[in-house]
């Protein structure tokens, strides 16, 4: 079992801590960014990283959060004005409630070959809020160029390469150079985008990451 001990926090991550807010509970632990280990039980301002039915707040401290295995089943969740970043395929952040306030964004790792570790955001929750100014960001960050199941056909430089398939065909780029085929589902999509073909030595060409929130309560989408 993981000991949880009595932790001195230094003036200075004392001024990263989210100011008092009406409402708080005795067991709200605040994200110190120290460094960026979720895991850590250093960046957290009750001594040890959060558990089951505590309730969290994340806001702009120096450092964001690395989240690269599953939380422990939290009361809440809010963050602002910092970034967290998931990390594996099998990471997810599990609460009641999850709010992602104005500056606040959850993103993933960029794009990955067929060879390396997948990544994508999953949440699971009651209700889910993503507030105005907000972001859920996975623009390029599925499979990389000319790799994933659906990869568009590859250019030497002559002609365009094609484009990555999902729920359908991908973009023809040339005569010779046919879009990806289609993989997965149109209706209940799963698997991160694939990438187009290479053109060259360009590195364009990610397909989009896989984002899944799995909420049993309300889902209100005010952000991007």
């Amino acid at each position: 079992m993981k000991q949880r001990h009595a932790f001195y926090l230094p003036a200075l991550a004392i001024a990263c801590l989210f100011a008092a807010i009406d409402g708080a509970r005795a067991d709200t632990n605040y994200w110190l960014g120290v460094d960026s280990n979720w895991f850590n039980d250093g960046n957290w301002s009750l001594g040890a990283w959060p558990g089951a039915g505590q309730d969290v707040v994340v806001t702009n401290c120096a450092r964001g959060i690395l989240l690269t295995n599953s939380t422990a089943s939290l009361a809440s969740f809010r963050i602002t004005n910092n970034t967290m970043t998931f990390s594996n395929w099998n990471t997810f952040l599990a609460a009641t409630n999850v709010t992602i306030w104005d500056g606040g964004k959850f993103t993933m790792p960029f794009a990955f070959t067929d060879s390396q570790m997948s990544n994508r955001i999953h949440v699971i929750c009651g209700d889910f809020t993503l507030e105005p100014g907000a972001q859920i960001l996975g623009d390029e960050r599925g499979y990389a160029k000319a790799n994933g199941p659906g990869k568009g056909v590859s250019s030497g430089g002559s002609g365009g390469s094609g484009g990555g398939g999902h729920a359908g065909i991908g973009g023809r780029g040339s005569v010779v150079c046919a879009g990806g085929n289609s993989c997965g589902s149109l209706t209940a999509p799963l698997d991160p985008g694939s990438g187009g073909g290479s053109y060259g030595g360009s590195a364009i060409g990610a397909g989009g990451g896989a984002v899944r929130i799995d909420a049993a309560g309300a889902v209100t989408i005010d952000g991007t």
